[in-house]
This record gives structure tokens, sequence and C-alpha cells, in this order.
């Protein structure tokens, strides 16, 4: 059969879930969506203060277009692009102090043949004081065309190892560390340097 919500077709459901006291396995949880598929495995162990967690996910090939006009409608019409994603995290308890000691992992996005209009206010809060410094207006207007986001997380911290951010005038880069604080709110993102260049036309 299928499943549909509003721009989503869900075909090809399958899934186990298995319990056993405070432990919770779902494995497998796959499914294709708009035509791609997605997957998803998690091992919880909710018997234990904090809980305990192991969690995978993946999709390859997600078209963004229905996810948006779905779930955001006052952005119909304004993203659309291909997503490969993947996660893999792992650890115990859900505050800074516990983060710290036990999170482990890595998680992946990639966006491709991408055009998402940055009508945002969070996104004009970042474009426009650059067109204004540069006297280009054409950057506020361009559409993102691509993004590439890599993460590790261990030892105490969140590693950014790429995040590469493309559209056909211009391209920025920025990498960083970000130490997860006891209060995990307090977890600073430090002053990460950003490269941003232009396209030779500019």
């Amino acid at each position: 059969g299928r499943i549909y919500l509003r721009e989503l077709d869900v075909t090809n459901l399958k899934t186990t879930l298995k319990l056993d006291g405070g432990q919770v396995v779902l494995k497998p949880f796959q499914l294709v969506l708009n035509g791609a598929p997605v997957s998803a495995n998690a091992d919880l162990n909710l018997g234990v203060p904090g809980y305990q967690y192991d969690l995978q996910f993946k999709a390859d090939g997600v078209s963004i277009a229905p996810l948006t006009d779905t779930f955001s409608p006052d952005y119909k019409g304004n993203a659309a692009g291909t997503l490969f994603a993947n996660a893999q995290i792992k650890g115990a308890g859900i505050t800074g102090v516990n983060l710290q000691k036990n999170l482990v992992g890595n998680a992946s996005v990639v966006l491709t043949n991408a055009d998402i209009q940055l009508v945002g206010p969070k996104a004009r809060k970042l474009i426009t004081p650059i067109a204004l410094v540069l006297n280009l207006n054409e950057l506020t207007s361009a559409p993102l065309t691509g993004l590439n986001l890599q993460i590790k997380t261990g030892a105490g911290q969140i590693n950014v190892t790429q995040c590469d951010v493309l559209s056909s005038v211009f391209r920025a880069n920025v990498t960083g560390v970000m130490p997860i604080a006891t209060v995990l709110n307090d977890s600073p993102f430090g002053n990460w340097p950003v490269n941003f260049s232009l396209s030779r036309s500019l």
C-alpha cells in the first residue's frame, strides 16, 4: 500500500519493533519516500537513568521539495534539490555532563542540484551585510545550489570538519570545534573563521 501526507508519498514500509523491559529495538525501519530509500535503526535502553542509545539513519537521494512544501507551507515552491544524509550516534544521557562523557558519532548531509531561495530572516541576516559591504545585490537573490556538511562527535566536543555552502555567485566554507559545556545551552561556538569567495563574473 501507500501512505500519503500532503506532498509526501511513502511506499514499502517495513519495520520490526521489539520490547523487552526497558530495552527497545527498532530494526529494521525502512521505507521509500517519494521514490528514494530511507532507513533507520534504534537500540535504546530506557531502563537506566538518562537512557542509553545507539541510533543510525540514512536517506539516499530524497527530494526536498515535497518535504518543505509539506512541513513549511509558507515556503512552498522555494526549495528544491536532492538530499543525501547519514548519521550514526551513540551515547548515554542527554545532559551536557553526560554528553561530554558518552556522545560519539558522525553525521553528514549533502544537498545537490539545489535551488533554495534565501527568503528567511536568518539567511538574510547572514547574506545582507556582505552584499552591502561589497555593493552586490545579486548575493541576496542568488539561490543556494549545494551543501556539504560533515560533523564528528567525541571526546566532549562537536567537530564540524566540513561545511561548504554553494551558490551560483558565491561559495562559503566554515569549520570549527564546539566543546560541549556542562550546561548544554552554554556550549560555545567560538570565533570560527568563514571563507567567502565570489564567482569570477563578480
